[in-house]
């Protein structure tokens, strides 16, 4: 009887120290877990903010295009204007410079 009580606390002796090892492992997996959920939290929260920030950039450079296509039209149109204007005035100095000097010395 003394025996078997002897196998039996040698036997919880050895579960409790297995059992303790069991935990102390455990618990170093839940700290390399924590550390790698919080690495990757960190990693989450870094891309996030370089994503807002790319938005953000690309909304100013879709602003500035827009608003440079809206000036490069506005410039054609003047041009465009511009050229309109400035054809009947080319026509008369592009006719015949005789007629010119004798229309110039009829006036006088």
């Amino acid at each position: 009887m003394i025996i078997l009580a002897a196998v039996l606390i040698t036997l919880a002796i050895g579960a409790t120290i297995v059992t303790s090892h069991e935990i102390e492992r455990l618990k170093k997996e839940v700290t390399r877990l924590e550390n790698v959920r919080n690495e990757a939290l960190h990693n989450l929260q870094e891309a996030q903010t370089q994503k807002k920030t790319a938005e953000g950039s690309r909304d100013l450079l879709d602003k500035i295009r827009n608003e440079t296509e809206e000036k490069i039209k506005g410039r054609k149109k003047e041009i465009e204007e511009l050229k309109t204007q400035a054809r009947p005035e080319r026509e008369v100095k592009l006719g015949d410079p005789r007629q010119q000097q004798r229309s110039g010395q009829d006036d006088s």
